[in-house]
């Protein structure tokens, strides 16, 4: 398996990603979860990592231990329906701290789903103040 973005590209032959594209939330989706792996493993923490998916379809992309859930998106706004997949989660009141992690800037917590830009997630993430 793959996991090195660039890598992933050039074996697609893909030299250009837009911004907006499908692809383009793919590869930030996959690169910010191999920088939760690499933290994961160089700290020591060895966190179980997964991800949820229901029947209907909404999702959540990464699940650290039983306690945190991250959804990331490549949107430089996020909208209402942006928290959807993250808000049917924590309905079943299963972990303690909701994140969605994205290019927008303004950060704040919508009905306790934590919204920051992925600068301060990662800032956070090697700081180790994330997965405490």
């Amino acid at each position: 398996m793959i996991f090195d973005c660039g890598v992933t590209n050039a074996i697609a032959g893909i030299r250009h990603i837009e911004r907006n594209s499908d692809l383009f939330g793919k590869r930030f989706e996959q690169s910010l979860i191999n920088e939760v792996r690499a933290y994961n493993s160089y700290s020591g923490k060895r966190f179980p990592l997964s991800f949820w998916r229901e029947k209907h379809g909404r999702e959540v992309d990464l699940l650290i231990g039983d306690g945190i859930a991250i959804e990331f998106k490549a949107a430089k706004r996020i909208s209402p329906r942006d928290l959807a997949g993250i808000r049917a989660l924590k309905e079943e009141r299963t972990f303690k701290k909701y994140f969605i992690v994205s290019n927008d800037r303004i950060e704040r917590v919508t009905d306790g789903i934590r919204c920051i830009h992925y600068h301060r997630f990662l800032e956070e993430l090697w700081a180790g103040v994330l997965l405490e």
